[in-house]
C-alpha cells in the first residue's frame, strides 16, 4: 500500500507537519504517518535536529508503506503527487528532485567545511547534481535497501545534514533513480512548496 511519511520531532516540527499533512489531504488521499518520536535504535547524544536526520535515513525501516513518499515537515502540498508513485510502478526505484542552490556556484552550501570538502573529494568533482531529500519517493528493493544502509553509514561519519551523506551513498550504491522538476520541491514550487528550515 502506498503512503506518505513525515518526520516531525519537536513541537515546531510537529506544528509544521500538521500544516503539511493538511495541505496534502486537500489534493491527495494517501494514508499518512507522522513520526513524532524515534522508536528505533539511535546513537547516543543526538540533538533533536540530528534525530530528525537519523529518522530520515532510517525511513525504509519504519515506514509502514511500500511504496513510500517521504516529505519534510516544512513542505506545503499544492497539487497531485501521484506522478512519483506512477514512476515507481513503471520500474524506477527512487524519485527525487535536484536542489536549487541559493546562489550560483554554491555547491553543498549547507555542509560544514570538513564534510563539504570530504564529500567533494569523494565524489571526484564539484560539477554534480545536488539532490534534496525533502521529497523522496522510494520502493523497497534490494538496491534501495542497500542504499539506505549506506546512507545511514555515511550519515554517522559526520552526523550533520543528510544531503552530503545521501550523495556519498548514491556514489557507492546506485539505484534506478528518476529526477522530477523543481515544481515538486522548491521554494514556491507549484506542486510542493518547500519552506526550507521552518521546522528547525
Amino acid at each position: 500500500m502506498k503512503g506518505v511519511v513525515v518526520v516531525a520531532l519537536g513541537t515546531k516540527a510537529q506544528n509544521e507537519a500538521k500544516e503539511s499533512t493538511t495541505s496534502l489531504l486537500k489534493h491527495n488521499r494517501y494514508p499518512t504517518k507522522v513520526l513524532k518520536k524515534v522508536n528505533f535504535p539511535e546513537p547516543e547524544g543526538l540533538s533533536v535536529v540530528q534525530q530528525a536526520h537519523w529518522a530520515k535515513v532510517n525511513a525504509d525501516l519504519w515506514s509502514p508503506f511500500d511504496p513510500t513518499l517521504m516529505l519534510d515537515a516544512d513542505t506545503r502540498v499544492k497539487g497531485d503527487l501521484s506522478l512519483g508513485f506512477k514512476i515507481l510502478s513503471a520500474g524506477w526505484e527512487l524519485v527525487i528532485v535536484p536542489s536549487t542552490p541559493l546562489r550560483e556556484g554554491q555547491i553543498l552550501w549547507n555542509l560544514a567545511g570538513n564534510e563539504r570538502q570530504v564529500t567533494l573529494q569523494e565524489l571526484g568533482t564539484w560539477r554534480h547534481i545536488m539532490l534534496n531529500s525533502g521529497v523522496v519517493y522510494f520502493r523497497r528493493t534490494e538496491r534501495v535497501r542497500h542504499f539506505f544502509e549506506t546512507w545511514r553509514e555515511e550519515w554517522l561519519r559526520f552526523k550533520g545534514p543528510d544531503q552530503g551523506a545521501m550523495l556519498r551513498a548514491f556514489r557507492r550504491c546506485p539505484v534506478f533513480m528518476w529526477l522530477l522538476g523543481y515544481p515538486f520541491n522548491s521554494l514556491g514550487g507549484s506542486v510542493v512548496d518547500h519552506l526550507f528550515g521552518r521546522a528547525k
